[in-house]
């Protein structure tokens, strides 16, 4: 059964879809180094204190950002992903790296097994928030885990990748697949964090991306 099957679980279909695409991804980082959204969060984080912080990367792929802060000076890091050969390719490129004794992964939906995982110093999820059918679950898990920074890129709210969204829904539901993106309402983002205690400290774009950093309010 593959990832196009009308009976698979949105899941599966899910861990099917970006498991297909892991070895690629991987093979993408070792030639190229990140891609430009990662080298914006990752220049974002430069302006927070993240020496020996504990790195969450929710839906981490095959390991870019936590891989690349750890060799800037983070601590240790925590890759969740629900493709188990995005997972796979995470974990032997930290072997690789030599980071094998500070990283640890989990395959799974965050947001179902939020309960397995650590809190975090910061928290990132890159392309990640249009993976879910429900944000402000999934704001919430994160806001759960993290003490200080969430870092979250998401689509650009523009007409030409809203229009991006619909053509490609419609081809997704003419070819029957069970994985699709999902589009929300972005500023609920910011809406969200910031009656939470979270102020945005860092924001740029691309052409398709949005990238926003927001740091946690020490205030009580």
């Amino acid at each position: 059964m593959n990832c196009c099957s009308p009976h698979i679980t949105r899941e599966k279909a899910t861990d099917s879809f970006f498991s297909r695409h892991a070895q690629r991804y991987a093979r993408r980082y070792r030639r190229r180094g990140p891609d430009r959204v990662q080298r914006i969060i990752l220049g974002g984080l430069d302006t927070v204190h993240y020496t020996d912080s504990h790195i969450l990367d929710v839906g981490c792929g095959s390991g870019t950002i936590h891989l690349e802060l750890l060799n800037r000076g983070a601590g240790r890091a925590t890759g969740v992903d629900i493709a188990q050969g995005m997972i796979d390719q995470a974990r032997i490129l930290a072997e690789r790296a030599g980071f094998g004794d500070k990283t640890s992964y989990v395959h799974g939906d965050f947001v179902k097994c939020n309960g397995e995982i650590q809190n975090a110093d910061i928290t990132v999820l890159d392309k990640v928030v249009c993976c879910y059918d429900d944000l402000d679950l999934l704001l919430s898990k994160a806001m759960e885990k993290t003490s200080s920074v969430i870092v979250i890129s998401h689509p650009r709210n523009v007409f030409y990748v809203r229009w991006g969204f619909i053509i490609q829904k419609i081809f997704t539901n003419i070819l029957r697949f069970t994985f699709q993106p999902v589009w929300h309402n972005w500023g609920s983002i910011h809406t969200t964090l910031r009656m939470n205690g979270y102020t945005k400290i860092f924001e740029d774009c691309t052409f398709l991306w949005h990238v926003i950093i927001f740091k946690k309010s020490n205030k009580k």
